[in-house]
């Protein structure tokens, strides 16, 4: 957080955070071509995306989480419920 907060006043370190996050993207895209390859490629930019918010928010959470404990199994039976339908090349 105190990254981005500090990007929104630095346009360099803006610009930074913009490339890495292009270049995750990219790769993610990449590797959904070849593990998913029925997926259209706006799926593939929302699958991304979706990847992209839920890993940083799990980072974020990370530090809250001593505070309110979840069930390791139960939130990654979750996660893999969220993965099998966003990778479903029928849906």
């Amino acid at each position: 957080m105190e990254i981005n907060a500090e990007a929104s006043r630095n346009p360099r370190l803006r610009e930074i955070l913009m490339q890495a996050d292009r270049r995750l993207k990219e790769e993610g895209g990449r590797l959904s071509q070849r593990y998913h390859p029925g997926l259209s490629d706006a799926r593939r930019n929302a699958a991304s995306e979706l990847i992209a918010v839920l890993t940083e928010g799990a980072a974020y959470r990370c530090e809250l989480s001593a505070s309110t404990p979840v069930d390791k199994a139960d939130l990654e039976a979750l996660y893999n419920m969220i993965f099998d339908r966003l990778f479903d090349e029928q849906a």
